[in-house]
């Protein structure tokens, strides 16, 4: 099936699912190809913010899910592709970059794995995302998914707050590097977590 037909038939089910409210959907660009950054608290995080997004939004999964018959080639023909967690996997970041390039949506946490039941703010980050919008001189946008106490859950409630897409000549680059990497992430988390601290479940 292509991408428009799986959201059609997935997209409601899922929404009445997870409960999802969706918040500031007119800041969602119509083209041009960005990174879509939120908060990571659940295995279920890509389908949230895949269900607010009518665009495709690429997204790198774990290689090894990509060895399960049925279930890799499902990812594939959704447009996920894989990395190899733990080390630089190059050619995954060049595909990021390719799609980006192409006026493609890119999902990618900056916490670099989930982590229920904790405050966003005071969790690790990882550079990857600045690393990214600098070498493919992308904007970013963010999203703030909200639960009671950081928990995503059937039937309970979800609000997705997304916010004005943060352009690349914000995110202060100069010329690059591990520390220009890090203060870009630590910005778009800042803006992420912002977004969640203005509101109210």
């Amino acid at each position: 099936m292509s991408y428009s037909t799986v959201y059609k038939v997935f997209a409601r089910p899922f929404r009445a699912l997870f409960r999802i409210h969706i918040h500031g959907e007119e800041n969602l660009p119509a083209d041009g190809g960005y990174l879509v950054c939120a908060n990571h608290t659940s295995v279920f995080d890509v389908v949230i913010v895949s269900v607010a997004v009518r665009r495709q939004v690429m997204y790198m999964a774990k290689a090894e899910l990509f060895r399960i018959p049925v279930i890799g080639k499902m990812l594939a023909s959704l447009g996920a592709y894989p990395v190899n967690r733990g080390m630089g996997d190059v050619t995954s970041i060049k595909k990021s970059i390719a799609f980006l390039d192409n006026g493609e949506l890119v999902g990618i946490f900056p916490q670099g794995t989930r982590r229920p039941g904790v405050d966003p703010r005071t969790t690790p980050l990882k550079h990857g995302v600045g690393m990214i919008a600098y070498r493919a001189k992308a904007g970013v946008i963010p999203m703030y998914i909200k639960t009671k106490n950081h928990h995503v859950r059937f039937f309970k409630r979800t609000d997705l707050y997304i916010g004005s897409p943060i352009e690349y000549g914000e995110l202060g680059f100069t010329e690059g590097g591990m520390k220009e990497y890090n203060a870009a992430a630590g910005k778009v988390f800042d803006r992420i977590c912002s977004l969640g601290d203005e509101k109210e479940n």
